[in-house]
């Protein structure tokens, strides 16, 4: 882009970012039918808009501060978690843990999560519908409302189910604590070895409103 079309990169000598967003892929799934075998892949996925966040800043690369020799270690992806430098990089610092980040040189996206559940007709009978964490990011942000019915593209992918894993880890120390010692035992530290809750959730390359049995050109959905 910065080679060929210049003068739309640049806007008074700042690059603007672009987004490439992928939309009519060819087959929709329900939130029944992704599996683990499907993580990694894009998809796309259909239901009905039941929760939204508000929009908040994501830091996306951040730039830090060594805090004992003052070398700036710029560009750190954030992916998920706050992710900070492993080692300074000045040769006779060593520096591993003492880092500031700096707001002003890093780079913040819009984000947004949503809650979409199930279609009606996608529940069979007797069960309770399946629902799906969705991650919007800068102009996909606000788009939507609960209640719309959406079509939503893009990479299905595992994160940790950090509230479950806290309040599932903490109810059991304090149970143990309780039995074996009668004064309980507060938060994790003493939980040693616990396992690990993950959840499906899909960050979003394209999202739109539809009608539940609205299929567009091209598309079909998974049977």
């Amino acid at each position: 882009m910065m080679e060929l079309y210049p003068e739309v990169v640049m806007v008074n000598d700042t690059p603007r970012s672009y987004y490439v967003s992928i939309y009519n892929y060819p087959l929709i799934f329900s939130i029944r039918d992704l599996k683990t075998s499907r993580v990694g892949y894009l998809i796309a996925v259909q239901g009905t808009i039941t929760r939204t966040t508000q929009t908040r800043p994501e830091l996306e690369l951040a730039s830090f501060k060594c805090l004992e020799c003052g070398t700036i270690v710029p560009h750190i992806p954030q992916q998920f978690k706050y992710t900070q430098p492993t080692i300074c990089p000045m040769e006779r610092c060593g520096n591993k843990t003492s880092f500031l980040v700096l707001p002003e040189e890093s780079r913040f996206n819009d984000w947004q999560q949503i809650r979409m559940q199930e279609n009606s007709s996608d529940i069979p009978a007797g069960s309770m519908p399946r629902t799906l964490s969705i991650i919007l990011r800068n102009d996909l942000v606000e788009v939507v409302k609960p209640g719309d019915k959406v079509v939503v593209t893009g990479t299905l992918v595992v994160v940790p189910d950090v509230y479950s894993t806290v309040k599932g880890g903490v109810t059991s120390v304090q149970e143990r604590g309780r039995l074996d010692h009668g004064d309980g035992v507060i938060g994790l530290h003493e939980l040693g070895v616990r396992d690990l809750c993950y959840r499906l959730c899909v960050v979003a390359s394209h999202i739109r409103k539809c009608n539940e049995d609205t299929v567009q050109e091209g598309e079909q959905r998974y049977t």
